[in-house]
């Protein structure tokens, strides 16, 4: 971990709202660049800190995973960049972009940029489906507290099974209120008692045995759910969004529907009366994952000089890739 001192500048950071960044070391070999991985957002002041802590004077590539949509963003990273070239010269940043769209915003930004979608770097051999999963709720939706996931779309459903988180403390549930028909919750039934976080292998079990899985935001960033729900085998019911989320999709597997909770109501139903083969849409989605963990593999090669390809699984998975591509740390 990082020197104390570090950790102490962090905690007086003023930019550093929560109480934790996110940073992952990819490689950090003898005789090879290191190379870093870290958040952008309200997050990217801490995982810079921790870079510079980490590299010891040392050049190293720095990889920013998005931590929201980055097209509105584009010029306050480039600008933060350029602060930082003179500040920490030898950290050099290539930013994860979600879409083609954004890769070109990027690079026009004069960033360095490569079309990778984080959501590729989900675990599959965590979040894949199987044959002796009995369908026990019509829909699952998981989605933080906050009023941006648009919870309210999905209140009338029946039988939903949510699993939901929180950012902010104390926890505001009015959001999640509203449910008249969960099948299953996370949330305490004392409230004072907060949310129970669930195990990345107990989601799992719960998505494979939903009817099909929510998104019901209309922007934000590539969205893990969205691509959990695809590996796991359930359909998924999306709103029309921005932020990179359904770069995944398939049409044959995903529904589209405009924000109105009676036609998503209506659309539940009609996704559970109709079966489709999980194990077609986890390969489906995974064909699209492949490509984006072989971009990475050939960037890493090419910045570390170490065939990469070669070491991989036949689903482009490395030991370093970690689920999600990071690690939480507390600070």
């Amino acid at each position: 971990m990082a020197d104390t001192l570090s950790l102490q500048e962090m905690r007086s950071s003023p930019a550093l709202d929560f109480p934790y960044t996110y940073f992952h070391t990819l490689f950090d070999l003898p005789g090879i660049t290191p190379v870093y991985v870290i958040s952008s957002g309200i997050l990217f002041e801490s995982g810079v800190k921790l870079a510079i802590s980490f590299s010891r004077g040392r050049v190293c590539h720095v990889l920013v995973q998005p931590a929201w949509h980055l097209l509105p963003h584009a010029q306050l990273l480039s600008e933060s960049v350029t602060r930082l070239s003179t500040s920490a010269p030898n950290l050099q940043f290539t930013f994860m972009a979600t879409t083609i769209k954004e890769t070109e915003c990027l690079l026009a930004h004069g960033l360095n940029a490569i079309n990778i979608h984080k959501n590729a770097f989900l675990d599959d051999r965590i979040f894949f489906p199987k044959n002796d999963s009995i369908k026990s709720f019509a829909a699952v939706h998981v989605a933080n507290t906050e009023a941006f996931k648009r919870h309210r779309l999905a209140w009338g459903i029946r039988n939903l099974a949510l699993i939901t988180y929180a950012y902010r403390f104390p926890i505001d549930f009015k959001e999640v209120n509203g449910y008249r028909s969960l099948g299953f919750t996370n949330i305490s039934p004392n409230r004072n008692e907060g949310i129970r976080v669930l195990k990345p292998n107990e989601v799992a079990d719960i998505l494979r045995r939903s009817g099909c899985g929510l998104i019901l935001s209309a922007e934000e960033g590539s969205n893990n759910a969205s691509t959990e729900y695809l590996m796991c085998g359930i359909p998924v019911l999306s709103t029309p969004s921005e932020g990179g989320r359904d770069e995944f999709f398939d049409p044959r597997h995903v529904r589209i529907v405009q924000p109105n909770p009676n036609e998503i109501e209506e659309v539940v139903a009609e996704m559970n009366d109709c079966s489709i083969d999980p194990f077609e849409i986890h390969y489906s989605v995974m064909l699209k994952v492949i490509e984006h963990r072989t971009r990475l593999l050939c960037w890493l090669s090419n910045v570390t000089g170490i065939d990469l390809n070669s070491q991989a699984d036949k689903n482009a998975w490395i030991p370093q890739f970690t689920n999600k591509l990071r690690n939480t740390v507390k600070l």
